[in-house]
């Protein structure tokens, strides 16, 4: 039960901030920042860091060392010979818990490198969905994800939890419809029929 009720009070704040109960987090590309109190006065702290903060009311981890082994997911969308999207699926442990998130990143070719360039407005989604939580008080029950849209931001990559889990899920009982967009000039995309299984 403590899943569900801890599901039920995920709020999705400003700036990739969440609040899961008194606990108001931020997980940054490096970064896992979290005060205890619910103080709210202190959120503009964990918006904008950067770096590790030292403060006994707010907490702050290295999320993990950049490999390539993080992705579970990869998908590119070409617009022309030197400008493209790309869509990852990332599966990370922050804080004591399991995060399963959707990058959209924009990037232009500059002599044959790509690099990441703010050419595009990006947008993440995905559609209701559900998973198994073998390290929840119902391990063998669904819990569910509800459907959310990020809106066309202008940035060079955003990044956004699908699902908050105690464990690892139980992909092959679990699915989730992720998409991520576009618009340069016209709308594209590209999807991830099931952001557990990477299909």
């Amino acid at each position: 039960m403590l899943i569900e009720r801890l599901v039920l009070k995920l709020e999705m704040l400003k700036g990739g901030v969440y609040q899961i109960g008194d606990k108001i987090c931020r997980v940054s590309y490096d970064y896992y920042f979290e005060i205890e109190n619910g103080n709210e006065a202190r959120i503009s702290e964990i918006t904008n860091a950067s770096q590790l903060i030292n403060d006994r009311e707010v907490k702050s981890n290295m999320t993990h060392v950049e490999t390539r082994d993080y992705y579970h997911g990869y998908r590119t969308v070409y617009f022309a010979s030197n400008k493209r999207m790309v869509g990852r699926l990332r599966v990370n442990d922050i804080g004591g818990s399991t995060w399963y998130f959707i990058t959209n990143s924009s990037q232009k070719k500059i002599l044959g490198v790509w690099v990441g360039n703010k050419f595009m407005r990006l947008r993440v989604r995905w559609d209701a969905g559900y998973y198994r939580d073998p390290g929840s008080s119902t391990p063998n029950s669904n819990i569910s994800i509800s459907a959310w849209d990020s809106g066309y931001e202008s940035k060079q990559n955003i990044e956004y939890a699908y699902c908050i889990s105690f464990s690892p899920v139980i992909a092959s009982y679990s699915a989730c419809h992720v998409y991520f967009w576009v618009e340069e000039g016209s709308y594209k995309y590209n999807d991830f029929p099931n952001g557990f299984l990477n299909y």
